[in-house]
């Protein structure tokens, strides 16, 4: 599938809040409060503190309703880890 340029830049997300969490059969969409919107179609961890909290996969779906925990939050950064994963900190 896609990768991450060493250029690539998020950015643009942080501050943004997260407004809605969509999981869908074949991905998982993300909104944010400045319009901007992530549609991830590879598998996505949420963990806290090193624990892994919930995880979402194609075919899959939510493993748990942590992600709910995300909405309202804040992104306070990003950061492109290797060329196929995305880490977002939030406040």
């Amino acid at each position: 599938m896609y990768r991450f340029t060493s250029e690539a830049d998020f950015d643009f997300l942080i501050g943004a809040t997260v407004t809605q969490i969509v999981s869908g059969k074949f991905d998982l969409q993300v909104a944010f409060d400045s319009g901007a919107k992530l549609c991830i179609q590879g598998p996505v961890e949420l963990s806290r503190d090193g624990l892994e909290l919930a995880e979402w996969s194609i075919g899959s779906g939510l493993t748990t309703v942590a992600f709910q925990e995300l909405l309202g939050a804040r992104v306070a950064n990003t950061r492109v880890v290797n060329p196929r994963e995305l880490e977002i900190r939030f406040h």
